[in-house]
């Protein structure tokens, strides 16, 4: 969703970000996406320095069965930011 300074949860499914938005940010600060959970929640980031020269980052597809999952209906019609 766009960064709204004063956002407060309104017990929607409106809020977080996407697996694709961290990885963006990891990716800017140096970070590999190595692993998800096969559920929703967990993603694990390693610094790149930290990693093996072998280690071969996977597609985000690879990594998960998000696919599956879309943007969540919101009643209030609210824009979900583009990554």
């Amino acid at each position: 969703m766009p960064y709204v300074a004063d956002q407060v949860w309104d017990e929607s499914c409106y809020h977080g970000a996407s697996l694709a938005a961290f990885r963006k940010l990891g990716n800017e600060m140096g970070y590999a996406l190595v692993h998800t959970d096969s559920w929703y929640p967990n993603a694990f980031f390693v610094l790149r320095t930290e990693l093996a020269d072998s280690f071969v980052e996977q597609p985000t597809e690879k990594l998960t069965d998000w696919g599956r999952f879309t943007e969540p209906p919101d009643p209030k019609r609210r824009e979900w930011a583009r990554v």
